[in-house]
């Protein structure tokens, strides 16, 4: 009778120190990324009028381009991948990049364009976001809104 107390004793302890090490490994593991490259940028929608109601190339759609900029320079350019004479149908438009942000509280504009060749390129919309905003589910991709302009980034965590 003794063997079989100490044997099931025995039984309990490996069942709990199981149950112990099972438990402690289903806490969720939150990483602490330092860098997020943006490998993409995406307009789902946007204004194809101006703040005067008119066509941004009057005749023609719009030739599209995207700049990544910060509060005092442009850090990506896209004129030269532009998408030429869109309409509402050709939405959405995506680009492929490759852009590291390793200052994930930098306040950053995702800024959308009209190309012009004799004057200035008109500004169709921004969206600006932090990525430290981002940082407690670390998402592949995330929308943004301002007015009419709808745009997902999306890109890679890395450390």
């Amino acid at each position: 009778m003794k063997k079989k107390r100490i044997s099931l004793s025995i039984y309990h302890l490996c069942v709990f120190s199981v149950l112990l090490i099972l438990s402690s490994c289903s806490k969720e593991y939150s990483p602490n990324y330092t860098k997020f490259t943006i490998t993409s940028v995406k307009v789902n929608s946007m204004s194809f009028v101006n703040s005067g109601s008119k066509d941004w190339d009057p005749g023609t759609g719009p030739d599209v381009f995207i700049k990544i900029e910060d509060q005092y320079s442009v850090l990506l350019d896209g004129t030269v991948s532009k998408y030429q004479d869109i309409s509402d149908a050709n939405l959405p438009l995506i680009w492929s990049l490759e852009h590291e942000v390793s200052d994930l509280s930098e306040l950053l504009y995702i800024g959308v364009y009209d190309y012009d060749s004799f004057d200035p390129d008109d500004a169709i919309g921004y969206v600006s976001f932090k990525m430290n905003e981002h940082t407690g589910s670390y998402p592949e991709s995330f929308s943004m809104w301002n007015g009419s302009l709808w745009v997902t980034i999306s890109g890679e965590w890395s450390y």
